[in-house]
């Protein structure tokens, strides 16, 4: 694999964009927003291994393979930090979205807006034979030695930032990363 990647130069690009103007608050509506979800979105699905299915191989999200991490920490003695358990429960209760992919993407939302994007990377690094259930080695970013560790300093980086997403804003991620822009009303009773 070269030791360069296209999704790593796009991710870089968007920090570097996120760092050009710092008055600018880093919410959904940042014009960067989408650009960075979707380069996240490729790094997580690159090298992804088809999953097994009744009616053949099928191409997994990342979700597949995430939710099942708590049942893995019971079953084989594999270490999940207690932020990642608590960010994929709280997917998993989501009733905002409903597909793998919606659940994937808002999973992403969670560990930039929780700064946990670094401690899943580091349990793949840590766990080569689990990054290697889930990612085809010599084709993903994660098995990938000095990759994962340019990758490890990116996501160091976007830990760094100061994110306002609104984690609630979820009911479009099942198709799109363009979400729109929600307002919250209070009314008062009056006489």
């Amino acid at each position: 694999m070269p030791l360069s990647d296209q999704r790593l130069k796009d991710l870089k690009a968007c920090i570097l964009a996120f760092h050009q103007n710092p008055s600018q608050p880093i919410d959904d509506r940042h014009p960067i927003m989408n650009n960075f979800f979707s380069t996240l979105e490729r790094i997580f699905r690159y090298g992804l291994k088809a999953g097994a299915s009744r009616g053949g191989q099928t191409k997994w999200d990342p979700w597949n393979w995430i939710e099942k991490l708590p049942s893995c920490t019971s079953n084989s003695g594999l270490f999940v930090p207690y932020q990642l358990l608590k960010a994929i429960d709280e997917t998993k209760k989501s009733s905002r979205v409903t597909t793998a992919q919606g659940k994937g993407r808002l999973f992403l939302r969670t560990l930039v807006q929780r700064k946990l994007l670094e401690n899943l990377l580091q349990l793949l690094r840590d766990n080569p034979v689990l990054a290697l259930r889930h990612y085809e080695a010599g084709h993903s970013l994660f098995t990938d030695e000095i990759l994962s560790e340019i990758l490890r300093s990116l996501f160091a980086e976007v830990a760094r930032l100061d994110f306002q997403l609104d984690l609630d804003n979820a009911d479009f991620l099942d198709e799109t990363w363009e979400l729109p822009v929600m307002k919250e009303l209070q009314f008062v009773p009056c006489r």
